[in-house]
């Protein structure tokens, strides 16, 4: 899968925003009901669902964020909205694959309990294999409890090392992603434990919220094990493994791992 976040728009543009992600058009009779746009066969909308607004359809929530956000009497020169994206090629994964997808990357960045919408786009039905699915995530910055507006830092980061462990964790393809010398690290042991067969045991013994820590669990025994095997100590082996990775990296050139 491959993650983007669209730069934001101007102010006050949560409403544009929102119905462009459900692909609804504003009922000028009833101010907090949306209805679909009829679109030609190129695109459709799959599904949608909205979360932490208070309402049990997504048609109704586009009211409901822009009434949360009007909370927050701030004047701002950006929307008060935060736009991702989520690619995923000629891969369809599940609905219930991508709720989880879309639930850890708003946890990772910090808007786990902010209000959003998010539906899942398909394009060029025409398409053989059929069409590209992408996932469009509408999540207000005001923080439901302070009402002040949130700026997460390096989300661009957090969110790619997030990505690479939901492929591991979901057995999607793996694709290529801009990563931080620590969590770059991390992914290519997890990649290691996976093709070991040792990642899926470790899957099967905790339950799905206790995940994250059985990995930390299962990656330091593995680095525990292999400096056994060369007869290294711990940071011995880590700081090896290191730099093994430079020296490929200088071999294979400027462009490995961009």
């Amino acid at each position: 899968m491959i993650v983007k976040v669209v730069r934001a728009g101007n102010s006050g543009s949560e409403r544009a925003l929102c119905r462009y992600v459900l692909d609804l058009q504003h009922d000028q009779q009833t101010l907090d009901e949306y209805e679909p746009i009829r679109r030609d066969a190129k695109e459709k909308v799959l599904w949608a669902r909205t979360a932490n607004t208070g309402v049990d359809h997504p048609r109704f929530a586009v009211q409901a964020i822009a009434d949360h956000n009007r909370q927050n009497t701030r004047p701002h020169a950006v929307s008060r909205m935060e736009h991702v994206v989520i690619s995923f090629g000629h891969e369809r994964p599940t609905r219930e694959q991508m709720v989880q997808i879309e639930d850890r990357l708003m946890e990772k960045i910090g808007f786990g309990d902010h209000p959003r919408v998010s539906a899942v786009h398909e394009n060029s039905r025409t398409d053989p294999h059929g069409g590209y699915m992408h996932l469009h995530i509408a999540v207000s910055r005001i923080d439901p409890t302070t009402l002040k507006a949130e700026h997460p830092r390096h989300n661009h980061f957090s969110l790619q090392a997030e990505a690479a462990r939901l492929e591991l964790d979901l057995g999607l393809k793996l694709e290529r992603k801009t990563l931080l010398p620590r969590e770059q690290q991390e992914i290519e042991l997890r990649r290691e434990l996976r093709e070991r067969g040792s990642l899926d045991r470790a899957q099967q013994q905790q339950h799905a919220p206790a995940r994250q820590p059985s990995y930390r669990v299962a990656v330091q025994q593995f680095m525990t094990k292999e400096a056994a095997n060369r007869g290294l100590t711990l940071e011995e082996y880590r700081q090896q493994r290191e730099a093994e990775r430079a020296l490929n990296r200088g071999r294979d050139g400027p462009d490995r791992g961009r």
